[in-house]
């Protein structure tokens, strides 16, 4: 109920984004995937989820740390030098978002020996249910330098198709045609998310 309060919430997002190619979406609604695209912006999720039917909501892989209105009022003032109430403000909202919404949170570092993460687990019971999982390979916005392919073996295990999402002149969203694992090679899978995550506009 909350994801599609949200979404109606955020719907003027529509009409400043430019989506292309959205009939890839369609042509795999109702399979389990998995969205892959580049981070920039901390609105990026919406600007991809708002394209789409509220009734095929994208549960997005996100920092443990955005549940927490210390780390995230920490974040504001030290790295965006924002002022202390704007920074709160800022705070808050991302913690109501987040707790309120289909956010998955996940641990940045993993304790050897200590298995599958939770949040893992839930990714592969969530996609065997046929649902809409969202990961970006950067691992944080613009982190391209360290690009994450973890998810290849997720869809190759539950069946999962990848979408392929390109963010590029801040509004406009490019779907871009699905992959099935089964049909590439991880080193085919990682070149895309390269080019994901690359300054260059693709083209189907």
């Amino acid at each position: 109920m909350f994801y599609f309060i949200a979404w109606l919430f955020f719907w003027p997002v529509r009409l400043l984004c430019r989506a292309e190619g959205l009939e890839h979406f369609y042509g795999i609604a109702g399979r389990p995937c998995i969205i892959i695209a580049n981070h920039k912006d901390i609105c990026d999720p919406w600007k991809i989820g708002i394209q789409m039917p509220w009734r095929y909501p994208v549960r997005w892989v996100a920092k443990e740390e955005l549940f927490s209105f210390r780390a995230n009022y920490r974040e504001c003032t030290e790295d965006y030098g924002h002022a202390p109430l704007i920074a709160a403000l800022r705070a808050i909202m991302t913690v109501v978002i987040v707790r309120f919404s289909l956010t998955i949170p996940t641990a940045r570092e993993v304790k050897p020996g200590s298995g599958a993460a939770p949040e893992k687990r839930k990714l592969y019971r969530l996609l065997k249910q046929k649902k809409i999982i969202g990961i970006f390979p950067e691992g944080g916005i613009g982190v391209s330098s360290d690009i994450k392919s973890g998810f290849f073996k997720i869809a190759k295990t539950t069946g999962a198709v990848i979408m392929p999402v390109k963010i590029h002149d801040g509004w406009h969203v490019q779907f871009m045609p699905p992959i099935v694992p089964e049909q590439c090679s991880r080193r085919e899978i990682a070149q895309c998310a390269d080019n994901i995550v690359a300054s260059t506009i693709l083209r189907s």
